[in-house]
């Protein structure tokens, strides 16, 4: 939740879980680097389309956590 909020420059306590990430502005250009954030830092191999197929932090939350065990 930091990271995405950090890229949004907004409060995390201000980003609402159901709601799609781009309608806070988050963006193609955001949304490339949080996976490259996602993979260097936790090790997870994620797909460039990640928050296109998961576009709210509920979504993304449930599909990054099962997954966060596996590393490359």
């Amino acid at each position: 939740m930091d990271r995405v909020a950090a890229y949004l420059h907004r409060p995390a306590d201000t980003i609402e879980p159901d709601v799609p990430l781009a309608e806070y502005g988050m963006d193609s250009v955001m949304a490339m680097s949080l996976c490259g954030d996602l993979e260097d830092e936790r090790g997870l191999e994620v797909e460039p389309t990640l928050l296109w197929d998961h576009p709210t932090m509920d979504a993304l939350r449930s599909h990054l956590v099962p997954s966060a065990g596996r590393s490359r």
